[in-house]
């Protein structure tokens, strides 16, 4: 089976899994497990990001598309564009945050200037879930968390972690 058919879960913070290096400054906990056999089964890792002045890092980069993760002083960032280049792509996202007020968005032509806000507007924190694909019939679903500084108890960092299946 193609790499690119291979179902991944990642941690949507620093490319800790797949063969993607850590970021400048970032923390990896967890390891990612090995390649999967079959479409559908996930491995994984998880990653802290430090309270940064509010800039994104790419993080992860699909069929596509490319996942930023950032954090500020305020909020978890999680930003995702189309890539330069790419076959026609589509988005569809949905989550919730701490603001209570659910949000929902798509974009029938995903560009690499769209920045969108996972976290959604006026969110801290967030779950939610995003479909990329493309012309060509790949698909990518993105389960993500994404929680605020500190993220954990005496830590001054943001935790974007979650899911992305390809194939």
């Amino acid at each position: 089976m193609a790499d690119d058919q291979i179902s991944r879960r990642v941690a949507l913070a620093c490319g800790a899994a797949c063969g993607v290096a850590l970021a400048a400054g970032c923390t990896r906990y967890g390891a990612p497990a090995a390649a999967p056999a079959a479409s559908g089964t996930p491995l994984g890792a998880a990653a802290e990001v430090p309270v940064g002045g509010g800039t994104t890092t790419e993080i992860f980069r699909g069929n596509g598309f490319v996942l930023l993760g950032g954090c500020s002083a305020t909020s978890a960032l999680l930003v995702l564009n189309g890539i330069a280049g790419a076959p026609e792509t589509n988005v569809t996202f949905q989550g919730n945050g701490d603001s209570g007020t659910p949000f929902f968005d798509f974009d029938t032509d995903l560009d690499p200037a769209d920045n969108f806000q996972l976290v959604g507007p006026a969110n801290e924190r967030a779950t939610g879930t995003a479909v990329v694909s493309t012309t060509g019939g790949v698909a990518s679903t993105i389960a993500y968390a994404a929680q605020d500084s500190p993220a954990f108890q005496g830590e001054d960092v943001c935790a974007l972690r979650g899911t992305v299946t390809a194939g």
